[in-house]
């Protein structure tokens, strides 16, 4: 637990200095997920949080609200009049319960920006999206490590030709989507469906052959550790 409140603490730590670093004339938003809860009483922290917060106090809760609070932050996502399913990010694996940890942080002197004051290119909405996520998107490339989705052993062994079979099948679905009551669309996406399906069997069957041998032999040997290993990997 005294661990676990050392690294808290140098968290804000460092986002003290990252906001102190920030120039003055920079708008300055912070997004992320800071585990924190309870940033619902609005009375008590007036111009920190709006009316709509959600979820009782935690220790992570009470330092974010005093770090906004000492550098005019304004949390955003509490303005917002919305259904408590719209606000929760986050669900606790035990109780069930919902809560609100993901926060969106704006400085408050920029708050009276108006949307009629902004300047907006010629693209339509959709092509501004579309910038704005990919330049979203290639900053936190930039600067965070990328997540590879692990799969099976089977699955990793035929990544390319499977890869490229489900890049059809994604094809062929959005396809069908566009014109949902094409006959041909349908049947071409119910096609590449079976095919992928088919091949997946394919590939997983020998897969599932060698490692329920391989699971038997640590049975046989007693070998505790690597047959509950090996039972992890199905």
């Amino acid at each position: 637990m005294k661990k676990t409140e050392e690294i808290k603490d140098k968290l804000y730590e460092d986002l003290e200095s990252l906001i102190a670093s920030v120039p003055k004339e920079d708008k300055l938003v912070i997004l992320g997920d800071f585990n924190a809860s309870g940033v619902a009483d609005y009375q008590t922290w007036d111009g920190v949080i709006g009316r709509n917060g959600f979820g009782k106090s935690n220790s992570s809760g009470h330092l974010l609200l005093k770090t906004c609070a000492a550098h005019d932050l304004l949390i955003t996502n509490t303005d917002f009049n919305l259904p408590n399913h719209n606000k929760t990010s986050w669900m606790h694996p035990c109780s069930k319960h919902w809560h609100l940890i993901d926060y969106v942080k704006n400085l408050i002197e920029y708050l009276d920006s108006k949307l009629d004051q902004l300047s907006f290119g010629t693209n339509g909405a959709e092509e501004d999206c579309a910038a704005f996520r990919d330049v979203f998107y290639n900053t936190a490339l930039a600067h965070l490590d990328q997540n590879t989705r692990k799969h099976q052993d089977w699955f990793n062994h035929n990544d390319e030709d499977i890869q490229k079979l489900l890049d059809e099948k994604c094809e062929a679905f959005r396809s069908l989507q566009q014109d949902t009551s094409s006959v041909s669309k349908k049947a071409a996406y119910n096609s590449i469906k079976s095919k992928v399906q088919a091949k997946l069997r394919e590939r997983q069957d020998p897969w599932l052959s060698r490692k329920e041998d391989e699971i038997q032999k640590y049975a046989d040997s007693n070998n505790t550790k690597c047959f509950y290993n090996a039972l992890m990997t199905i």
